[in-house]
C-alpha cells in the first residue's frame, strides 16, 4: 500500500497569476503521479509474489483563496487521481469524512 504524497500538489505555487500557469501544474501535477506509479510497477516487477499494488488516492487540498485563489488543488488532486491506471494496481479511497469534511475544517482556520 503506498500512499500519494500531499505536498506535491502542497507545494504548488498557486497563488501569483495562477491562469499563466495551469498548465504547467497541471503537467507536474501529471509526471509525480506518473513518478508513482512508475514505482509501483517496479515493485511488481522485481517482487514477483506481490500480487498487487494499493495506491491511496491523493486527499484533495484546500487552502484560503489568498494562497489559492482559483481553488486550483482540489482539481490538481482529481487529475493526478486519474493519472493512476493499470491493472495489478489498484487506487484505495479514503473515507468520505476523510475527503468530504474537510474543507470546511480547513477553511475555518483561514
Amino acid at each position: 500500500v503506498l500512499q500519494a504524497g500531499a505536498v506535491d500538489i502542497t507545494n504548488l505555487k498557486t497563488k501569483d497569476d495562477p491562469e499563466r500557469y495551469l498548465s504547467y501544474l497541471e503537467q507536474e501535477v501529471i509526471l509525480s503521479a506518473q513518478n508513482l506509479f512508475a514505482s509501483s510497477v517496479s515493485a511488481l516487477k522485481s517482487q514477483p509474489n506481490l500480487k498487487r499494488v494499493v495506491i491511496m488516492n491523493q486527499i484533495p487540498r484546500y487552502n484560503s483563496t489568498s494562497t489559492d485563489p482559483l481553488s486550483l488543488k482540489p482539481a490538481l488532486a482529481q487529475l493526478f487521481n486519474k493519472t493512476l491506471v493499470e491493472d495489478r494496481i489498484s487506487i484505495g479511497l479514503h473515507t468520505y469524512l476523510e475527503c468530504n469534511g474537510v474543507r470546511g475544517v480547513q477553511e475555518a482556520r483561514y
